[in-house]
């Protein structure tokens, strides 16, 4: 008996000591989902699908395409400046002015400035998941950049027998498992790829956000909520249908026999036409015309016993315009871009606030990705190439050449006003400097501060700096000076230098 007790005492630990989440229920749906490594689950096939939505999307729906305006604007910006920031100032001077000129002609096709592929860049990353930077020269050696899309990396069709082996979806594998290589396709005028030997990871930068070990290729930004797009798709589809059809069809006349009336006579006088008579007198005033002048309006007259019904559309719904509020609130929880980014509308200042700092946040970790790919095509490709071939950068160079700042674009945010004085204030007491100022706006602190200088010389030239005073000292009086501290004292003593 004691044993038999045992027995189920320990059956009944088995059943009870569990994850209700593990547990199979009939008042639940069924989930289709296996436990496996990142290369199975991500394999070329789903990938590509997902990033074909995704792209169909982006070109026909509106939320995604603002997704991915709001990634560019608030990753890039007008394009991350890239300031040299070596021990030496008078070569970063001469570096900054050599890469200034670069960027407007670093594109491989000299089609596309510096800014504009690194919005290219964020863009694509959003909605393929990934793009590749193929670091090359152009015809004059000149270090250049070559942006290649994902449909171009793939794995040869000569290979499918090394899918999995030595190559994972046009990524080329050594025996640790880290890429050595990138098989890129060529494309002719009519989409035929061509393979050849792969290109060397040292001289690609692959540009994604892997969200698992072992992961070689990125998703689009919008692969968790793609089935919300697609259900928000179809039912504005399906809503248009029905407002069109209730445009098209305004009213439906029911008789007693089921059939429109066959006397003519009735008919032009339903439409306002005149109506002649056996005797072949005309009527002056048709009945419609006698309705309307009675009634005003739209009149129609029907035949006795007949009835007329007309459609009402009171769609869409106040319930339904909620459900769709609700699905779009998921889909841009789901990607990370709070909701009221995307249709602002008026919200409590603290809650608005708090969702701002969380997408300034989320935007700076991304844009973060972007930075170290600059990084990278600074050092390796762009600056290297320069105090090689550039004499007046490489006669000189200093030993970290290398060294270049980079700062995230402005963040987004409704208190501009308080957050400038609040940064004049940090400057004023040394917490900050210009290039964390100027930076963010994708300007070059020391070419704003050339222009400020040039602009106080010639003010004081032109004697308007007294001007100026005199101005100040009537919008602040004496009795409300500011602080030697203060904004103003740092922006008077600015002047007096």
């Amino acid at each position: 008996m004691k044993f038999l007790k045992a027995i189920v005492a320990s059956v009944a630990i088995w059943i009870l000591n569990r994850f209700e989440g593990a547990t199979y229920s009939t008042s639940r749906s069924h989930i289709s989902h296996a436990v496996q490594s990142a290369r199975f689950e991500i394999n070329a096939g789903s990938r590509m699908e997902i990033v074909r939505r995704s792209q169909y999307f982006e070109e026909n729906n509106d939320l995604m395409n603002r997704w991915a305006d709001l990634f560019e604007c608030y990753t890039v910006g007008r394009g991350l400046e890239l300031t040299p920031s070596s021990t030496t100032p008078e070569w970063n001077k001469k570096a900054k002015a050599w890469l200034d000129t670069w960027a407007q002609y670093c594109d491989i096709s000299s089609l596309q400035s510096f800014g504009c592929l690194q919005g290219l860049m964020a863009r694509k990353w959003f909605v393929d998941g990934e793009i590749f930077i193929a670091l090359v020269n152009g015809e004059s050696y000149l270090a250049r950049l070559q942006l290649i899309e994902t449909h171009l990396v793939a794995t040869p069709p000569h290979l499918k027998d090394q899918e999995g082996k030595t190559v994972i979806d046009g990524v080329q594998l050594d025996a640790r498992g880290r890429p050595i290589g990138y098989y890129i396709a060529e494309e002719d005028a009519k989409g035929t790829k061509t393979w050849g030997q792969p290109k060397p990871a040292s001289l690609v930068i692959h540009l994604f956000e892997p969200t698992r070990p072992g992961q070689y290729r990125g998703l689009p930004f919008c692969y968790p909520v793609i089935n919300i797009l697609h259900a928000l798709d179809d039912l504005l589809i399906l809503e248009m249908k029905r407002a069109k059809d209730a445009a098209e069809i305004s009213n439906v006349y029911k008789t007693k026999t089921g059939e429109a009336p066959n006397d003519i006579s009735l008919i032009k006088a339903a439409l306002g036409q005149p109506v002649t008579i056996s005797t072949g007198a005309t009527i002056t005033e048709t009945k419609n015309d006698y309705y309307k002048n009675a009634l005003g309006g739209r009149s129609v007259v029907l035949q006795r016993d007949d009835d007329v019904a007309q459609f009402k559309n009171e769609n869409p719904s106040v319930a339904t315009r909620e459900f769709w509020k609700l699905l779009m609130e998921r889909a841009c929880a789901g990607v990370g871009i709070p909701y009221c980014l995307c249709y602002p509308e008026s919200m409590q200042g603290t809650v608005y606030r708090g969702a701002l700092d969380m997408a300034a946040m989320w935007f700076a970790v991304r844009s973060e990705v972007i930075q170290y790919a600059l990084r990278r095509i600074y050092q390796t490709h762009v600056m290297r190439w320069a105090v090689q071939n550039v004499p007046e950068l490489r006669n000189g160079a200093p030993k970290d050449w290398y060294a270049v700042s980079i700062r995230a674009p402005r963040a987004p945010n409704v208190d501009v006003g308080r957050n400038s004085a609040a940064m004049l204030a940090e400057l004023a007491v040394g917490a900050t400097n210009f290039e964390r100022i100027y930076a963010p706006l994708g300007l070059d602190w020391r070419e704003e501060l050339r222009k400020l200088k040039e602009e106080l010389d010639y003010m004081k030239d032109e004697g308007l700096l007294n001007l100026l005073g005199e101005l100040a000292k009537a919008k602040n009086p004496p009795t409300e000076t500011k602080a030697e501290g203060s904004p103003n004292g740092a922006y008077n003593r600015l002047i007096a230098a």
